[in-house]
C-alpha cells in the first residue's frame, strides 16, 4: 500500500507542468520510502515461509533489509538537513 502512494506521488509529479529545480524535502523522503519499500516488499511478503523452509537464509538475508533500512534513514536525515551550507553544492555568498 506505501509503494503505491509512492508511485502515485511519483507520477502526480511527473504531470506537473512546472519544472522545479530546487530542493524538495518531500521527494527525497518519499524516493527514500520507494527504495525501501521496493527492496523489501518481497522479503517481507515471505518472510514466515522462508523462515519455517531456510533459517540460515533467511537471517542471512536480513542484512539487506537492513541496507535498505539505512538509506531510508540517509534520505530522511539528507531530507531533514535540507539545503543547509554545509552539504556541498549548497554554499551560501555571504555578500552584504
Amino acid at each position: 500500500m506505501l509503494l503505491l502512494y509512492c508511485i502515485s506521488f511519483f507520477l502526480m509529479r511527473l504531470k506537473d507542468d512546472e519544472v522545479n529545480l530546487e530542493f524538495d524535502a518531500a521527494l527525497v523522503i518519499v524516493t527514500g520510502l520507494a527504495i525501501y519499500e521496493s527492496v523489501n516488499f518481497f522479503f517481507f511478503l515471505f518472510f514466515n515461509t522462508l523462515m519455517k523452509m531456510e533459517v540460515k537464509f533467511a537471517d542471512s538475508i536480513w542484512d539487506l533489509h537492513n541496507i535498505a533500512f539505512f538509506i531510508l534513514c540517509f534520505f530522511i536525515a539528507y531530507a531533514f538537513k535540507g539545503r543547509s551550507p554545509g552539504i556541498i553544492g549548497f554554499r551560501q555568498n555571504n555578500t552584504e
